[in-house]
């Protein structure tokens, strides 16, 4: 049986949580003859996931998609954390870092150009506005998407951290108060 990304995240998506996280993106990549399910997590409480947190999940993951079956063909399971580029896959997600530096790459040209640097100015339903990081002549350059035209998005962590303000030192802090 073959079924689509998102009925995979659906069925995969009670078991992650009951490890105590959540699924942030589900991906299947391939490279010459082999696949690879690619299960991007984080903790609910939208930290980013430990080793140990994968481990769990993949563990969980594995004995369930053997009881699915839902890739026809020979794959290897990936259940990774988020990282410092962390991908920007859903409308909350956008909503949820706004002020961020993002990267942003679109299926078609806009304005002459097939990727956008910039703070994420705003999120809603329906798509986002970004304001370019590097001031142009005529001011800073604002970009409006539509979430239809996106085809991929993350968090530019490098920019981040650079200013302070990053997933890095969100993470260290939750080392902290877990010690």
């Amino acid at each position: 049986m073959s079924i689509s990304l998102e009925k995979i995240e659906y069925e995969l998506s009670f078991l992650v949580k009951a490890c105590g996280c959540k699924i942030v993106r589900v991906a299947l990549t391939k490279s010459g003859k082999s696949q690879t399910l690619q299960v991007m997590i984080e903790k609910l409480d939208e930290t980013p996931a430990t080793m140990k947190d994968c481990e769990n999940v993949g563990r969980a993951l594995s004995v369930k998609l053997d009881i699915l079956d839902p890739i026809r063909e020979h794959y290897s399971l990936e259940v990774s954390s988020t990282g410092l580029d962390r991908p920007l896959v859903k409308p909350d997600d956008f909503k949820r870092f706004r002020g961020k530096n993002v990267v942003v790459k679109t299926y078609v040209l806009k304005d002459g150009r097939k990727t956008f640097k910039g703070i994420l100015e705003s999120a809603t339903d329906d798509g986002i506005s970004l304001r370019s990081v590097a001031q142009l002549q005529d001011g800073f350059e604002e970009v409006d998407l539509q979430y239809s035209e996106i085809s991929s998005a993350h968090i530019d962590g490098f920019l981040d951290y650079k200013k302070g303000d990053s997933l890095r030192e969100q993470k260290n802090k939750s080392r902290i108060k877990g010690s």
